[in-house]
């Protein structure tokens, strides 16, 4: 499946400012991320990992592609976080955890934006995220400018817009810590 979304990543002024606005209640995942002891998959851009979201655990390989808001993703069960027989692949490990509180934001017509915060290896992120159906991404570029103009009038902007998705992140940060640490 062909999975499009735009990213920005947000100060957390901003994301109290738009948290204000969720039309849900928080809801809370974990995401389980493997890869080889050498980080192979991340530099390859394809992310392995198990979401447990209300006691259920989905598998996912998603392959990003460079300077795109697309990617493939491809999902299956998983009995718990650690059951990796979907991704069929040797020499898989847990590289850690990132949970996620997310809410609702808006939905209707093909596009779905979720205000994230996101906490990984003693750091937390906040995002804005638009998943839209590529038909109308033009609708979904005016609600990207739409939110960034109500924080602008609030004296905020977008931390960074464009933004690398949240395995990215956590691997960026995994490998920053065994360097620091190494």
């Amino acid at each position: 499946m062909l999975e499009f979304e735009k990213k920005a990543l947000l100060s957390a002024e901003a994301y109290a400012l738009l948290r204000r606005s969720a039309v849900s209640e928080p809801q809370m995942q974990t995401n389980y991320y493997y890869d080889t002891e050498n980080f192979l998959l991340h530099r390859l851009d394809v992310t392995c990992r198990v979401r447990e979201k209300e006691g259920k655990c989905v598998a996912a390989l998603k392959l990003y592609r460079q300077g795109s808001d697309c990617c493939v993703e491809h999902c299956g069960a998983a009995e718990n976080p650690y059951d990796i027989r979907f991704f069929n692949c040797g020499g898989l490990c847990l590289q850690g955890t990132l949970t996620t509180e997310r809410l609702l934001l808006y939905r209707g017509e093909g596009i779905t934006a979720v205000l994230d915060r996101s906490t990984y290896l003693d750091r937390t992120d906040y995002e804005l995220e638009l998943e839209y159906t590529p038909e109308i991404e033009r609708r979904a570029d005016a609600l990207l400018r739409h939110y960034e103009d109500d924080l602008r009038r609030c004296g905020l902007r977008f931390a960074s817009s464009g933004g690398r998705h949240k395995s990215a992140r956590f691997f960026e940060r995994k490998q920053e810590l065994l360097w620091k640490w190494g």
